[in-house]
C-alpha cells in the first residue's frame, strides 16, 4: 500500500497509540515499542511511512489534569525516538487551552486540531469551524507551530459538493495564515459514501499549486489529509 501510495504521490503516515490510557507511565513502555516497530519498519522498508501520527486522547475515560504530565513525558520520549527519522503530529480537540498547547508543542511537527464531536453543534461550514479552533489556531502560531484542521463527515454534511465546499472555504480563509497546513477529512469512509462529486478536494484544481492529499492509515478506517508542501 505505502509503496502504491508513494508512486501516485500521496505520503502515508502511521496512526497509533489510539488507546487513551497508553498516555498513562506505567503504558509508556508498551507505546514507545510501538513507536519504534514503525521506525524499524522504516529502516527495513524501502516503502517507508512519511510520518507517525499519535491518536492519544488522555481526557477519554481518564481525568486529564492527573494524567497530563505523563503525557507531556510520553511526546517527549517519543519525540527523542524520532526526531531526525521521520514527522511527529499528534491529534488534539479543538478545547486545549493555550498553555496546554504550549505544553506538547516542542515534540511535535504539527498538530491535527479535531474540530468535530461538537456535542450536536453539527460544526459543517467553514465559519462555524474556523470559529471553533480559532483559539487553538492562535495558540499553535504562537508557538510557531503548524496545523491541520480535521473535519468531521459525520457532523452533518449531507454530500460530498458539501464536504469539498467547507474545504474550498477554509483553504481560501487561511491562506495566508502561517499556522495552517490544510484540512483533514475524518473519515474517509464515511466521506466515500457520501452523495455527489468523487475525489477529495487537493487545492490544485482550485488555484493552489503544492497541496496534496495525504492518506494516514489507522487501525481499520483511514484519515485524509490535504498538506500544504513547502518547495
Amino acid at each position: 500500500f505505502v509503496k502504491s501510495a508513494h508512486e501516485n504521490g500521496v505520503e502515508v503516515h502511521a496512526m497509533i497509540l489510539e488507546d487513551p490510557r497508553c498516555a498513562l507511565k506505567e503504558n509508556h513502555a508498551n507505546s514507545l515499542e510501538a513507536v519504534e516497530k514503525v521506525l524499524d519498519y522504516n529502516d527495513k522498508s524501502l516503502a517507508k511511512f512519511d510520518g507517525i501520527n499519535i491518536d492519544t486522547e488522555p481526557y477519554v475515560d481518564l481525568d486529564l489534569e492527573e494524567v497530563w504530565q505523563d503525557y507531556i513525558t510520553l511526546l517527549a520520549a517519543i519525540h527523542e525516538k524520532t526526531a531526525g527519522k521521520t514527522v511527529l503530529s499528534a491529534d488534539i480537540p479543538r478545547w486545549y487551552d493555550e498553555s496546554k498547547i504550549k505544553d506538547i508543542a516542542p515534540n511535535l511537527d504539527f498538530f491535527v486540531i479535531m474540530a468535530y464531536d461538537s456535542g450536536g453543534a453539527g460544526w459543517n461550514t467553514a465559519s462555524e469551524i474556523e470559529d471553533a479552533v480559532a483559539s487553538e489556531i492562535g495558540a499553535i502560531r504562537g508557538e510557531g507551530s503548524k496545523a491541520v484542521i480535521g473535519i468531521g463527515v459525520h457532523e452533518g454534511f449531507e454530500d460530498k459538493g458539501e464536504v469539498e465546499k467547507c474545504v474550498d472555504e477554509l483553504y481560501k480563509y487561511y491562506s495566508a495564515d502561517s499556522a495552517f497546513s490544510g484540512v483533514s477529512i475524518f473519515k474517509y469512509e464515511s466521506y466515500s459514501g457520501l452523495a455527489g462529486a468523487p475525489g477529495i478536494p487537493t487545492g490544485e484544481e482550485k488555484g493552489m499549486p503544492g497541496f496534496e492529499v495525504v492518506f494516514a492509515i489507522a487501525g481499520l478506517f483511514v484519515v485524509a489529509y490535504a498538506l500544504k508542501r513547502k518547495k
